[in-house]
């Protein structure tokens, strides 16, 4: 028992370093590549770990994320939405809560297994969220690109108003045009992803496809609570209500999809090798 306990620890230690490791060198866990666009990779050692150790080193786990994207506020914020995880309420406490979320999206997950329609009921949760990122996560990345420039010169006083009206005509003309092939573009993957995700389900193994399930929906869960939390806690964007809805539900759509994927796709192998190690499968079980 007390090996299992040091096993435990030591593995927790790791994921700990490298939770920090990502956190802290720029671009390789908070990443901006386009306009718009930051996106959040340290989630998914966070996710690994907390699948893998015991609840109480998962909690741990979120909570050092937290304290990484904290610091990483203070040495590379470049934006006032950066600036805005110098509260520990908005970079620590939702990430906090996350390691707790995650888990229990994977043990509830799991749980289907006992239903004798369980994997099917998973099936059509995820299904369900997927398509909803996918689709409005497309046109919220395509909006964000093709509008950066002209919502960058409206907040700049020296554009002039001829400029801001051209940017604004040239903008509308290209989303128009863009969305004609995104939509087409997402509705053809939100196909490939149910034929694929139901092919899964009839024959993947049901604790993989919860890991893979789990991947998806925690992420989009992370997203949701540190947009909520930079509502509610950070004075720099104190707003309506509504107002609160519209940025959540833009970033949520946009970030959180690339931030789900993303995670599916580096994530479930790396766990799937991992649980199956003898070492690990010895120790943790």
């Amino acid at each position: 028992m007390k090996q299992n306990q040091i096993f435990q620890l030591v593995l927790t230690s790791t994921f700990v370093a490298i939770i920090l490791l990502m956190s802290l060198i720029p671009q390789l866990g908070f990443v901006t590549f386009l306009p718009g666009v930051a996106v959040t990779l340290v989630h998914i050692p966070t996710m690994i770990g907390i699948f893998i150790l015991k609840p109480r080193y998962g909690f741990i786990l979120g909570v050092v994320f937290g304290i990484g994207s904290l610091m990483a506020s203070y040495m590379y914020a470049a934006t006032a939405f950066d600036l805005a995880f110098q509260n520990p309420l908005v970079s620590v406490l939702p990430r906090a809560l996350f390691g707790l979320a995650a888990w229990t999206v994977y043990q509830g997950f799991l749980a289907l297994s006992k239903l004798s329609y369980g994997k099917y009921i998973l099936f059509g949760l995820v299904s369900l969220i997927t398509i909803f990122a996918v689709y409005f996560g497309s046109l919220e990345i395509t909006k964000n690109a093709i509008w950066n420039e002209y919502n960058t010169a409206v907040l700049d006083e020296t554009v002039s108003e001829e400029t801001l009206v051209e940017l604004y005509e040239n903008a509308s003309t290209t989303e128009n045009n863009v969305l004609k092939i995104v939509i087409p573009i997402s509705l053809v993957i939100i196909a490939l992803f149910i034929t694929g995700y139901y092919y899964l389900v009839s024959n993947q193994n049901y604790k993989d496809l919860a890991v893979s399930s789990s991947f998806i929906v925690g992420t989009l869960i992370h997203t949701v609570l540190v947009l909520a939390s930079v509502i509610l806690f950070a004075d720099a964007f104190k707003m309506a209500f509504g107002d609160a809805v519209t940025l959540i539900y833009g970033i949520a759509a946009s970030n959180g999809l690339i931030e789900a994927l993303t995670a599916v796709a580096i994530g479930t192998p790396i766990y799937i090798t991992l649980n199956r190690l003898p070492m690990v499968q010895e120790r943790l079980r």
